[in-house]
């Protein structure tokens, strides 16, 4: 549920390959690049990359729209349900959704490619098998970004500035004595966004990105410091 969460927040969203032998069957030179290939079809495994499905996202005003009504939402369960169990119960979602977030952005993905398939391997989630006739077509993209990495990074620090006054109240007063309204919308709330603006970051900082183009019209962005041995594993293996 906490990731399900993630995917819909984030719409408003190294090469090592295995080597244990030192016998190759031969060697595919791509783009002045030699790729040696394991024998018997052995897989190729790239570490350390992220790996989402592109969308156009929401429009800004949408996402206000969208995050304005959740606070709304918010308050109204606060409303109904004046209960310290209810209070504990939605800090503790977001706090798991924030953890969640910065553990699967910082343990990033793997892909592993054969000659037959490539499979994702990502934080909280199942193996995806990609079959290679199932790609269309595979690009080296311009990692066109809306803010850079320097805005983002002032964006978050102006957040987290922002929360030192409610947080500082909240020990003052005491945690359990503290309004859950402001303790949420002081203080979890924030850290969701500074959760959230920190895998952009993590996506920003890329210059270029790998697109996978399925026949199914789905669009794959793998984000990795050498996009060009990406796309000469995918031809290699």
């Amino acid at each position: 549920m906490t990731m399900k969460f993630s995917e819909t927040v984030r719409k408003a969203m190294g090469w090592c390959p295995k080597m244990q032998s030192a016998h190759y069957r031969g060697v595919y030179t791509i783009s002045d690049r030699k790729i040696p290939v394991p024998p018997g079809g052995n897989s190729h495994v790239v570490d350390g990359i992220m790996v989402e499905y592109q969308s156009k996202g929401l429009p800004i005003p949408i996402f206000i729209g969208l995050f304005v009504a959740l606070s709304v939402a918010i308050q109204y369960f606060f409303a109904m349900y004046r209960t310290v169990a209810a209070s504990l119960g939605v800090i503790a979602f977001l706090l798991a959704f924030i953890a969640a977030e910065i553990y699967a952005t910082r343990k990033k993905s793997r892909v592993e490619i054969t000659k037959d398939s490539i499979t994702l391997f990502r934080p909280f989630r199942r193996p995806e098998v990609i079959p290679r006739e199932s790609i269309e077509e595979t690009t080296v993209k311009e990692n066109t970004v809306p803010l850079s990495p320097k805005a983002i990074g002032i964006v978050a620090f102006i957040i987290l500035a922002l929360c030192i006054g409610p947080v500082y109240n909240a020990i003052q007063d005491g945690l359990m004595n503290s309004s859950p309204t402001r303790v949420v919308f002081g203080i979890v709330v924030p850290l969701v966004l500074v959760a959230l603006l920190y895998h952009a970051y993590s996506r920003a900082v890329y210059a270029k990105t790998v697109v996978l183009t399925t026949n199914a019209r789905k669009i794959l962005a793998i984000f990795t410091d050498n996009p060009d041995r990406i796309t000469a594993l995918l031809e290699a293996s």
